[in-house]
């Protein structure tokens, strides 16, 4: 993977971890009311079977479990790359790539000129020199 799609994944990663998030909410908030709703019956069958709200509360805890799992590789995954980004020295590379990569929405590179205080020209220039930087610190 080069380093380009390497720094464009982040905007990739953020967004799956915030649906991640929002998937163990929802699925937390169901086996709560699913497991109020057990209490509240007092779910007393006499068989060794399981209701089907008492398998459902446990296939919603089951999936928060794993979502939390996956949140946590890919904060991981996050980590890494903003690690390798902080290795840098030069902090105009830094700056580049942070503009360019770590926002949910990539700006356009004038708006980064503009930020940078340079010619869009520099910036592409920059861009590349930091691409490379990144590669070498990466390894």
């Amino acid at each position: 993977m080069t380093p380009k799609e390497q720094l464009r994944q982040l905007s990739t990663i953020n967004q799956r971890i915030d649906q991640r998030l929002k998937l163990i909410e929802y699925y937390m908030e169901q086996a709560e009311r699913m497991g109020g709703a057990l209490s509240q019956i007092g779910v007393v069958t006499g068989t060794k079977e399981r209701s089907p709200m008492e398998r459902w509360v446990d296939k919603a805890v089951d999936l928060a479990r794993d979502l939390e799992n996956e949140v946590d590789s890919l904060r991981a995954e996050r980590r890494l790359i903003c690690g390798i980004v902080e290795q840098i020295r030069n902090p105009r590379y830094k700056q580049v790539l942070e503009l360019r990569y770590f926002s949910p929405k990539p700006p356009k590179w004038e708006d980064i000129a503009e930020t940078m205080g340079l010619d869009v020209r520099w910036v592409y220039r920059l861009h590349g020199e930091a691409l490379l930087e990144y590669s070498k610190v990466a390894g």
